[in-house]
């Protein structure tokens, strides 16, 4: 059985260790086929497969690697033969990740050591006899980590034109993560000179450069060109909303329904297909690459592998700020609902805001929801049964809670086993660990619970505040598949003046049989009376076979 790469992005590695591939190869043809385009920018959510492809275009057009076997028997073989363009040019190759710094000096030092690592990879340059007295001592300083931000913004141009000398060709340029110093910076004061100093590199790079014959640029968000590409009529989008190359990252159905069969468990598909399918780029259904893999890798067990990768400030900023009608929105998503709104796939920072109408693209272009658009308008939902859960722990910190764990979890469990001990336990825990503002009244109550139960969506369909009976429920979970019982919920908060609250409890209890709250479900359904004295919940229960 061949290893399954975790956190491998190296194309070189995946290859000659014969792990298992999953073939994106058709990318280096299309590439190539549109050749009257200069530079590409491929947007995709984080850990969809973009930097493993830009490596394998490294191996692919590197000429340093001239003679390698790591195309043999992939795609690209067939549909380019004999390939002229196959290792015959210097690549730049850099990425742009993990450049976290707290002021703009400390990013300078941080691109400072990218760079000199870059330059220290082509020795040869030190050594020509083709290039200059001037332009050693520009390698020079860039190794020394003495050059100065005006200098390191045109230091990729630099390079490619160094690299044209020595060796008698135009240059491949592969910039990973483009976007990721901009959105590490949002919303801080240096966010403006790295967004200026990110556009100067850019725009040196791939603006009238003689020495670029191509650039290929990934990132999460496509930052407008007014902010990042500047004057460049050069570059070629490609991102969620386009109906080309839509498969080329991410996996399709075909590949994990194969996937799942090499590694033993053909019938675990369907599974795979709830917790990690759901994505649209263009016309191409898309799972999450990254925790298919995984959920591989760890015997078959489902989990939210994709949601502690990595931050995003920008969606974190977008759920703390929204204001009460947009935050209801996001509720009715974590409820299976879904949202039509204008879809924007650019992105201008001195737009951005809660409750901004980009919210909802932003968020689909980094993978928190699925899209599907006519290019103007889309229709945006959550994808599977692990956004659901990456989406319920969202609007539960947006409520404050910092720390909940798997306190989530233990409280999901207690209330589809009829636990109340566990529900009290593990509620009071959650509410706990919330602001004193807020909880002001019922609503805020259901908001709070609602958005804890949210990550069950696979299995139920949840809805709240909603007809049922002879009024509306607060809160239900309709059994949709599984072997759970449903649940209604019915929430009370404690005033000045009210019963016991275990009294108050066992009111609301009865409030759902008086009112049929579980009108039309069928099968073993769990009623819940729950109230809230400040802080701590009081929990009365029945189960009822309908």
């Amino acid at each position: 059985m061949r290893d399954v790469p975790i956190g491998i992005q190296d194309f070189k590695r995946i290859r000659d260790s014969e792990a298992y591939y999953i073939d994106k190869s058709p990318l280096i043809d299309h590439i190539l086929r549109n050749r009257s385009t200069a530079a590409f920018l491929f947007t995709r959510p984080r850990r969809f497969g973009k930097s493993v492809n830009l490596s394998m275009l490294d191996a692919y057009f590197n000429i340093r690697y001239s003679g390698n076997h790591w195309f043999d028997g992939l795609r690209v073989s067939k549909l380019r033969p004999d390939d002229p363009e196959k290792n015959s040019r210097p690549v730049i190759y850099i990425d742009l990740k993990d450049l976290l710094y707290d002021t703009f000096d400390n990013f300078v030092e941080g691109v400072q050591y990218k760079m000199a690592t870059l330059y220290e990879g082509y020795p040869e340059l030190l050594g020509s006899s083709k290039l200059m007295p001037s332009e050693k001592k520009r390698l020079e300083t860039i190794m020394m980590m003495e050059a100065s931000p005006a200098k390191l913004s045109t230091s990729v141009r630099d390079l490619s034109q160094m690299l044209e000398k020595h060796y008698g060709t135009r240059c491949v340029v592969l910039i990973d993560e483009y976007d990721d110093p901009v959105n590490n910076a949002y919303g801080k004061r240096h966010q403006r000179e790295i967004l200026d100093f990110i556009r100067s590199m850019m725009s040196s790079a791939l603006k009238g450069n003689p020495s670029l014959e191509l650039a290929v640029i990934t990132g999460v968000l496509q930052i407008a060109k007014e902010s990042i590409f500047s004057g460049l009529n050069n570059i070629k989008v490609n991102n969620i909303t386009n109906t080309d190359m839509g498969e080329m990252f991410g996996f399709t159905p075909a590949e994990v329904e194969k996937l799942c069969s090499d590694y033993g468990h053909p019938e675990r598909f369907d599974e795979a297909k709830d917790w990690y399918d759901g994505y649209r780029f263009g016309n191409a259904e898309i799972y999450n690459p990254w925790s298919i893999l995984n959920y591989v890798d760890s015997g078959f067990r489902p989990n939210t592998y994709w949601a502690g990768t990595s931050g995003n400030s920008i969606i974190d900023t977008f759920i703390s700020g929204t204001d009460p009608e947009t935050y209801s929105a996001l509720r009715s998503l974590g409820e299976g609902e879904s949202i039509s709104s204008r879809m924007d796939a650019e992105v201008t920072f001195t737009e951005i805001s809660g409750g901004s109408e980009k919210m909802y693209s932003i968020m689909a272009m980094s993978g928190y929801l699925r899209v599907v658009s006519d290019g103007r308008y889309g229709t945006f939902s959550i994808p599977n049964r692990e956004m659901f859960d990456v989406f319920a722990s969202k609007i539960v910190e947006r409520s404050g809670d910092t720390g909940f764990g798997n306190r989530i979890y233990r409280l999901s469990e207690a209330i589809l086993s009829n636990d109340t001990g566990g529900i009290v336990e593990s509620l009071g825990s959650l509410a706990e660990d919330l602001g004193s503002k807020v909880f002001n009244d019922e609503h805020s109550y259901q908001a709070f619970v609602s958005g804890l139960l949210m990550h069950l969506h696979g299995n139920y369909a949840l809805t709240a505040e909603t007809e049922s009976g002879r009024g509306f429920h607060d809160i239900m979970l309709r059994r949709k598949k599984g072997a759970g019982p449903n649940i209604v919920i019915e929430l009370k908060r404690r005033r000045k003046g009210d019963p016991d609250p275990q009294r108050l409890a066992e009111s609301a209890l009865e409030q759902i049989r008086d009112r049929d709250y579980a009108h039309g479900l069928e099968g073993t359904t769990v009623l819940y009376g729950i109230a809230f004295d400040g802080k701590r919940p009081y929990v009365a229960s029945e189960i009822a076979e309908l």
